[in-house]
């Protein structure tokens, strides 16, 4: 049967930038989708969760490692607060410090997706947006990032202590994730997917569905208290008992464990690199006896073996071979050790795309005793036959979460009869759940919202602001660190910084075009002027960054490279010259409507300046090479035939050409046409403009920046005589 509902989830969150909320009852394949997004997605991913386990789980990390943030609560304003138990945006701006390769995926991400949503707390999801907006200097909701959030609301709610909660409330209607300030700021859908995979019974799936929603009625009641045996015992039923506390579970396990007559062994798991405690997926140390019930905890992702929730019992046990029989078929089992692993995200520079590495793993049997498991655990588990003991639920959503992990009323065994007041719903959750919108509203927004996204990705492209991290790293970095000739170096810092903020401005100007073009694609539906419009700005921009940004930040790396004492130094030129290149990167690849805007020349490393391994010096870097092309200018070769023979790019020998025009060696009339040299210099004195990425956008007719400097250079040269 088709999902409709999971259809249009997937294509949201392949293909708009929207922000929603993927719930659904237990068993309706929400982890399924999740994993079929991050196959497809082409887009920057980063997966967290609010707890460790979660995290691993999810193949993700925690909010909190992710984003840096101290274990208080948040205040969302600048409100003084006791710094013992919570922080405010501006004492959080202390924690938003990250390294240079956090900072750079933070700055890359495209797509963030919080798994088990109903455990994060609003003030933590207001925490991440201003860690989001502050890191990219980006003022939209999330800092411009898309935002999933994954959950079931009906199930566990968020932790809020009574000390916290007299802090939050002043701030919050409720401490789930949807009264966060954002989340109503940003104008999120919500996006329930029906179909339920785990039931198959028609009437077991109305009574969860009435007990999700707290309508406990006459029918409910008659049909679970069916299953009502008081007096039912587990010794020897092969099933699992689900129950409200840790030390209920922990205690029928170890009596169960000691009433086997069999010598008991443990296994102590494998921990290699950066793996903590809270993330621990199972006991460090399990101890298992021939006889014991147990239970698996993740799927088998080689053979199929197995899956998590599965049950089944050890029939011998060794050093290092534990066979089981599973309790649900004939068959037996030889497990084997599996490994979770610790990732954490970093940018492939070369690339622009994030990218996980793992920095801890954690190996053990994937097992646990299971004669019981607390609610709270079985989470994401199903079973086929299961004794509930919900007599002493507390929690919201308890009784539905274990009423859910069976897979058919006929494996049911309550040990407590089902109480109208344990089934505990609350009414913000219901009202929130009631603002999802019909599909026909889904799929009329689904194109919008495409459209959308093709606007904010071209917006994105030409956001230049966040550079400035960078070259603030190299300033740090140069006041920090003594280097030779450090007055040149602070020069070209210089130079570099003010044509980056003039290109930023000039970027600013230009997204304030793209937004009015957008409004008149929404009237026309035609494409042409944006796509004309934007692969303009992609020349203009692309030209400026390689010449203005990539080269002289390469030129200053080559000179430095070969100087003493420069190393660390270098190290955080290249990371810069890294940043300038993922930018013009981001130019090239943009596309509009599947389209690829640009269609010319992509400047590369090999249109860079080219130095000689044996230039040991500047004298010989700003000497000789200049000389050569002067020489073989007139000799009478031309500028692309000097280039071919030097085995540099044109680039750089029009560099050596304009040099050369100052200096009145070269005859500007030899290298372009008197007319055209007149009309550059006439608009020159028209704009009053002597800056070339300036002057180029306003001239109008045909003129490359190569032009623009050999008469820039005329112009100067010609002042010099005056003076």
């Amino acid at each position: 049967m088709q999902n409709q509902e999971a259809e249009l989830a997937e294509a949201y969150a392949l293909h708009t930038n929207q922000n929603f909320f993927l719930t659904g009852k237990a068993g309706t394949g929400k982890t399924t989708l999740l994993k079929r997004i991050l196959d497809k997605s082409d887009k920057n991913t980063v997966v967290v969760a609010p707890t460790g386990v979660a995290a691993i789980n999810a193949g993700g990390s925690t909010i909190h490692s992710m984003f840096g943030f101290p274990l208080k609560i948040f205040v969302p304003s600048f409100e003084k607060v006791d710094m013992n138990r919570a922080t405010n945006r501006a004492l959080l701006k202390n924690h938003l410090r990250y390294r240079e390769d956090k900072r750079k995926v933070i700055q890359e991400l495209d797509l963030l997706i919080i798994d088990e949503i109903s455990m994060v707390r609003a003030d933590l999801l207001d925490a991440i947006d201003y860690a989001l907006k502050y890191t990219r200097k980006n003022q939209w909701p999330f800092g411009g990032v898309q935002v999933i959030v994954i959950g079931d609301l009906f199930q566990l709610s968020p932790i809020a202590r009574e000390q916290d909660w007299a802090i939050l409330r002043n701030h919050y209607q409720s401490p789930y994730f949807f009264h966060s300030k954002i989340w109503q700021e940003c104008n999120p859908f919500l996006i329930e997917l029906k179909k339920v995979y785990r039931q198959e019974q028609q009437d077991f799936i109305d009574v969860l569905n009435k007990i999700r929603n707290g309508h406990v009625d006459k029918q409910v009641m008659h049909t679970l208290n069916q299953r009502y045996e008081p007096d039912f015992t587990t010794e020897k039923s092969e099933t699992i008992v689900l129950t409200t506390h840790n030390a209920t579970a922990d205690d029928i396990n170890l009596k169960a464990l000691n009433a086997l007559d069999a010598k008991a062994r443990k296994y102590k798991a494998e921990i290699d690199g950066n793996f903590s405690e809270s993330s621990f997926p199972i006991d460090e140390v399990l101890t298992l006896k021939k006889g014991a019930q147990i239970m698996f905890i993740r799927n088998d992702m080689e053979e199929g073996a197995y899956y998590n929730g599965k049950l089944a019992r050890i029939e011998s046990i060794g050093h290092e071979d534990i066979k089981v029989k599973f309790l649900d078929e004939d068959r037996s089992y030889y497990i084997k050790k599996v490994k979770w692993e610790n990732k954490v995200y970093s940018l492939d520079q070369e690339t622009n795309e994030i990218s996980q590495e793992v920095v801890g793993s954690f190996t053990q049997y994937p097992v646990r005793l299971a004669w019981a498991i607390t609610i709270h655990k079985s989470q994401g588990l199903t079973f086929d036959r299961a004794v509930i003991d919900i007599g002493n639920a507390f929690a919201m959503g308890q009784s539905y979460v274990a009423l859910s992990r069976c897979t058919n009323l006929e494996g049911m065994v309550l040990t407590s009869k089902l109480n109208p007041r344990s089934v505990k719903v609350n009414p913000q959750i219901q009202q929130y759940y009631q603002t999802a919108p019909e599909l026909n509203v889904l799929k009329t927004h689904l194109q919008k919202a495409k459209n959308l996204y093709a606007l904010q990705k071209i917006r994105r492209a030409f956001t230049l602001a966040y550079l400035k991290d960078d070259l603030d790293e190299w300033q740090k970095v140069m006041q920090t660190k003594t280097i030779p000739e450090k007055n040149k170096a602070v020069k070209t810092l210089m130079n570099i910084s003010q044509s980056h903020q003039k290109m930023a401005s000039i970027a600013h100007t230009f997204q304030a075009q793209l937004d009015h073009l957008f409004k008149t694609y929404k009237e026309t539906e035609d494409s042409s002027p944006i796509v004309q419009r934007s692969r303009k700005a992609i020349a203009f921009f692309s030209e400026e960054i390689f010449h203005q940004l990539i080269v002289p930040a390469f030129e200053h790396i080559s000179l430095y490279a070969r100087k003493k004492g420069t190393k660390a130094y270098i190290k955080v030129c290249r990371n810069m010259l890294k940043s300038f290149w993922a930018s013009l990167e981001r130019l090239y690849k943009l596309k509009f409507e599947g389209q690829k805007i640009w269609e010319g020349k992509e400047l590369t490393k090999e249109d860079l300046p080219a130095y000689d391994d044996d230039m040991t010096s500047a004298a010989m870097i700003e000497g000789n090479t200049f000389e050569i092309t002067l020489e073989m200018h007139r000799a009478g070769a031309s500028i692309e035939e000097i280039a071919a023979q030097r085995s540099m790019a044109t680039s750089t020998i029009e560099g050596h050409i304009a040099k050369w025009i100052k200096t009145g060696q070269i005859d500007i009339y030899k290298v372009m046409n008197k007319i055209k040299v007149g009309k550059i210099l006439k608009g020159m004195e028209a704009e009053n403009e002597r800056r070339l990425s300036v002057l180029k956008s306003k001239l109008d007719f045909d003129v490359s920046y190569a032009e623009l400097r050999f008469v820039n250079a005329y112009e100067q040269s010609k002042m010099g005589e005056k003076n």
